[in-house]
């Protein structure tokens, strides 16, 4: 069976390549709406505190009841095969994906180098505390809580002094924050990626989700009208053909089954 390595390519910290970027010329973050930004912080905070709790509550909405004279069992759609496979992806779990390759399970990488890591990140965070943030990260159980966990630890760097070309394609900087004791301590994006293992594709597409008035964290794939479907009058057709025939109840068994039978 063919191996497939969850981890994707690393990136360092957009800062770092910038050598005229000084962190103390860098305090100016950049907000056009203070109401705007507030309103984000606030469902931001409200998803990544309620996620790890609401996801383990056990309900009862994806098991659907029958008649109780039926001897069909109970539809659970949550152990359908692809729904158990789609949980253990959002909880960072090892798993067989639909090409029959067996994927790994979320794990710490390697950090950065100490001794050329401008914040000096692996000094900062000890193996168990950078354990503690991916298992937390990963336990969120889906993608819209761990894109505000991206947002809420990640924040747009504008320095004081910053000379652009006309043509140029450069992004702006980020700082990237992990949380340790309830304080978020500044690390590069190598370790950030490396904590979290995650690539610097869920990154920039989390950052493009949340800029601008289209502000949303939602996983939007598949939300689409374009779904292939029947022409109801077509299905409405069939059913009045079907319930055309006539029907009878079972005669011995009428009391257990709901079941019917064609007469003649």
């Amino acid at each position: 069976m063919e191996i497939t390595d969850s981890s994707e390519t690393e990136d360092f910290d957009d800062s770092v390549k910038d050598k005229d970027w000084k962190e103390e010329e860098s305090s100016e973050i950049s907000s056009e709406s203070s109401d705007e930004q507030g309103t984000i912080n606030e469902i931001i905070n409200e998803v990544c505190e309620s996620a790890i709790i609401s996801f383990h509550i056990e309900t009862q909405e994806n098991i659907i009841p029958i008649n109780k004279n039926s001897k069909k069992r109970l539809k659970n759609i949550k152990q359908w095969s692809r729904n158990v496979k789609k949980t253990k992806l959002n909880l960072g779990e090892a798993y067989i994906n639909n090409s029959g390759k067996q994927v790994n399970q979320k794990q710490l990488l390697s950090p950065c180098d100490a001794d050329k890591c401008k914040f000096k990140c692996a000094t900062l965070f000890t193996l168990a505390e950078r354990s503690n943030v991916l298992n937390m990260f990963w336990k969120m159980g889906d993608i819209t809580s761990r894109r505000a966990f991206i947002i809420k630890y990640t924040s747009l760097v504008t320095p004081k002094y910053k000379y652009i070309k006309e043509v140029s394609k450069r992004l702006s900087n980020n700082a990237f924050f992990l949380p340790l004791d309830d304080v978020s301590k500044r690390v590069c994006k190598k370790m950030f990626m490396a904590t979290l293992c995650i690539s610097d594709k869920f990154i920039r597409t989390t950052i493009k989700k949340s800029g601008g008035s289209n502000f949303t964290l939602n996983d939007l794939r598949g939300k689409h009208d374009n779904h292939r479907s029947l022409d109801l009058e077509l299905v409405a057709g069939i059913q009045n053909h079907i319930n055309s025939f006539p029907r009878i109840e079972s005669h011995y068994l009428r009391n257990q089954t709901s079941r019917e039978f064609i007469d003649g």
